[in-house]
């Protein structure tokens, strides 16, 4: 009984569209991890550690379900991540502004 084996290169494949956005995903998920670490040591003083953990678990909770809650209506992923992401960039843009007043 003979087998044959299949002695062709392997071919290298393109990166999918999905392998792309998990690695984008990946880089905004060290990119929030950090701005954690920033927002932390820029609120300490006048914000206590166990209210800043509350709140950054409340937005968490509010970006997610806002996602999902698109979702189910059928309006996209794509379309409720944009949306969310816009709403942090705002939010950013606001603690970045009053950091810089309140220091400068």
């Amino acid at each position: 009984m003979a087998v044959a084996l299949d002695r062709t290169a392997p071919t290298r494949t393109t990166p999918t569209t999905h392998s792309l956005r998990g690695l984008a995903l990946a880089a905004l998920a060290t990119v929030v991890w950090s701005g954690g670490f920033v927002t932390s040591r820029a609120l300490h003083d006048s914000v206590p550690p166990v209210q800043q953990a509350f709140w950054r678990w409340v937005a968490a909770l509010l970006a997610v379900a806002h996602v999902v809650a698109a979702v189910r209506k059928g309006a996209g992923e794509g379309a409720a991540v944009g949306r969310v992401l816009g709403v942090l960039r705002e939010v950013a843009v606001e603690l970045s502004d009053r950091a810089r007043a309140a220091t400068g």
